[in-house]
């Protein structure tokens, strides 16, 4: 029997001690920690394979498609002819082709890839010579 009391007097003190400190109320927001912040650095990749073929006074560039970045914002394209920058495609732009009627002389070709956060790849470039006037040759062209 005293153990009986015994456990009574317990369960008793329990509930009195409960109802005197209180139980957590359960209508209190819950506060959960956000997720770390994710910032992205990487650049995407460099343009692949840049190629260029002219005919008819049109410089025809190309290269391959960007496969490996799902955030690519597009390529800037731009051409330099003896310290003349001219920007071709100055905001990205998602393409694979540009056809440009180049100043004659060397025709420098940089492009490089822009994701949608500004990370810039390296750049990828090739050269290309448009003879004439200014190199007093014959009009025609090679690389």
């Amino acid at each position: 029997m005293s153990s009986i009391k015994t456990i009574v007097t317990l369960a008793l003190i329990t509930a009195l001690s409960i109802g005197s400190i209180g139980c957590s109320d359960t209508t209190d927001p819950v506060t959960v920690a956000d997720p770390p912040v994710v910032i992205d650095t990487a650049p995407p990749a460099v343009p692949a394979n840049l190629a260029a073929a002219y005919a008819d006074g049109v410089v025809s560039l190309s290269w391959d498609a960007n496969t490996t970045d799902a955030d690519l914002a597009g390529f800037v394209l731009r051409r330099d002819n003896y310290g003349e920058i001219t920007e071709l495609v100055a905001s990205p732009s998602v393409f694979q082709s540009f056809q440009d009627s180049p100043a004659l002389g060397l025709n420098v070709y940089e492009i490089y890839s822009v994701d949608l956060v500004g990370n810039e790849s390296a750049i990828s470039s090739i050269e290309y010579r448009v003879f004439g006037e200014r190199d007093a040759e014959e009009d025609y062209t090679q690389f």
